[in-house]
């Protein structure tokens, strides 16, 4: 499988675990996923990112997916204080990957 990417636009994320079911990823999957403040704008597609005031982290991220629960990731987000929002939420837009499955797995 080559490496597939879904940008997701949240209008309104605070801290907290998060959830998006995807079907190219399952249990086995390696996963990144990217995180950063979005607005409107007037590009194409009427969005655009932006560094914006908080820190947002990204942690946690566990894909699933096998016969008994959708395929998907969660993951936890830490939306920090910063910006006019404080620490209110805010909107975040995620690009999140699936890659291959490990090719090896070591136990140390």
């Amino acid at each position: 499988m080559a490496n597939r990417t879904i940008r997701v636009w949240w209008s309104s994320v605070a801290t907290g675990w998060m959830n998006f079911n995807w079907s190219p990823i399952t249990s086995q999957s390696v996963v990144h996923i990217s995180a950063c403040e979005w607005k409107p704008s007037t590009t194409i597609g009427g969005k655009s990112k932006h560094r914006g005031g908080a820190q947002i982290y990204v942690k946690n991220i566990r894909p699933h997916g096998n016969n008994v629960e959708a395929n998907g990731v969660e993951f936890f987000v830490q939306v920090g204080e910063g910006g006019a929002l404080g620490f209110g939420p805010r909107p975040v837009v995620f690009d999140i990957t699936v890659f291959d499955n490990p090719e090896q797995e070591v136990t140390v």
